[in-house]
């Protein structure tokens, strides 16, 4: 049984390297990790000090529920969709994702965006911020936080359907507008700008993505 998966494994890493899917896979990754990298250190550039440690903090309190929730997927979720992709049982991974919608994602979501009520003013008194669009930009942010975490069942579900190619490609061109837009917003319309130009990008990127799933599930009728 055991030299059966290895082999098994061995093809799929042939396949993958005989597509030029690591190149693919690479590319995914950048696309995926250089928003949370880049916005703030590139935002910096053209917005103020008080500025930037104000959008910074934000962003941190927005990431947090993000990274929770990767850690759960990581931990809980992962193997077991994989397992079922790999059996080519569609229907149940269909099924489990949205019982993890429901049971897990929203609530968590939830959860944090009424947290936030509660930590933004403490978090205002305890650190002294003056700064009066701290708030404003935590809320903007919040609000693409189901989208935001949302992606990480995205990419598995694109993942195992092989169509990580346009997936890289549409995320390389959608990045390079964000980042082109970035640079304008953060020069007109500062770090409000900036926090409501990335939830306008993560909504975007979720909208197309989920358009790459519906047409490779849905049309193709694995589901």
């Amino acid at each position: 049984k055991n030299k059966s998966k290895k082999i098994r494994v061995k093809e799929v890493s042939k396949k993958f390297e005989t597509h030029h899917q690591n190149i693919y896979f690479g590319l995914d990754h950048i696309n995926f990790h250089a928003p949370f990298s880049l916005t703030i250190p590139l935002a910096s550039l053209f917005i103020s000090n008080l500025q930037t440690s104000s959008l910074a903090l934000a962003y941190s309190i927005y990431s947090f529920p993000y990274l929770l929730f990767f850690i759960i997927w990581q931990q809980l979720f992962q193997k077991k969709i994989t397992k079922l992709i790999l059996n080519k049982k569609y229907n149940n991974v269909i099924s489990t994702i949205n019982r993890i919608k429901v049971k897990v994602i929203l609530p968590l979501v939830l959860i944090n965006i009424f947290s936030f009520i509660i930590v933004i003013p403490a978090i205002l008194n305890f650190f002294e911020i003056n700064s009066p669009d701290f708030s404003k930009e935590v809320i903007f942010l919040s609000l693409s936080l189901l989208p935001s975490v949302y992606l990480i069942y995205q990419n598995t579900l694109i993942n195992s359907i092989g169509k990580v190619k346009i997936k890289s490609i549409s995320g390389i061109i959608i990045n390079l507008i964000y980042f082109t837009l970035l640079v304008f917003v953060a020069k007109k319309y500062s770090s409000i700008g900036v926090a409501l130009l990335h939830t306008l990008f993560v909504f975007s990127r979720s909208i197309l993505y989920e358009k790459i799933i519906y047409k490779n599930y849905i049309s193709k009728k694995l589901i």
